[in-house]
């Protein structure tokens, strides 16, 4: 065999051997991120010292059931039951409202949320790796 066409042969195999060796090497340390950043929030769930994690969620309410908002946005549903003491507002702007002008609350009841109104939700991540409601604002 001529030499140019081992050193080709050799470097083509030396490449697809490099690329096989990072695919696993990314792969593993990403599955590796994921749980260990499961096992930390777990980990921060169980702890008696934590009183709860925070998360705010956002999109459009497409089905309303009890005191259960169903929300979607970008292809993507989220289900959040609704604390019976969250506070509720909706975000008012005046009639010749200007970009930088303040814009006020109205605080409303849980029966004036409706179908196809834009939420913000302030959510409690539960122990059992639920949400639940702890405020809204509806823009």
């Amino acid at each position: 065999m001529k030499k140019p066409i081992l050193i080709v042969l050799i470097s083509v195999g030396i490449i697809i051997v490099l690329t096989i060796v990072l695919s696993f090497v990314f792969n593993y340390g990403q599955k590796l991120g994921e749980k260990t950043g499961r096992a930390l929030i777990l980990n921060l769930l169980e702890s008696k010292v934590t009183r709860g994690l925070s998360v705010g969620v956002s999109g459009e309410i497409t089905e309303i059931s009890d005191r259960t908002l169903t929300l979607s946005a970008e292809e993507d549903t989220l289900t959040v039951l609704i604390r019976d003491d969250a506070p509720i507002h909706r975000l008012i702007r005046s009639e010749e409202y200007q970009p930088g002008q303040p814009v006020t609350r109205e605080e409303i009841e849980f029966e004036a949320i409706k179908i196809g109104d834009w939420i913000g939700i302030s959510c409690e991540l539960k122990a059992d790796g639920t949400l639940e409601g702890i405020g809204i604002t509806i823009f």
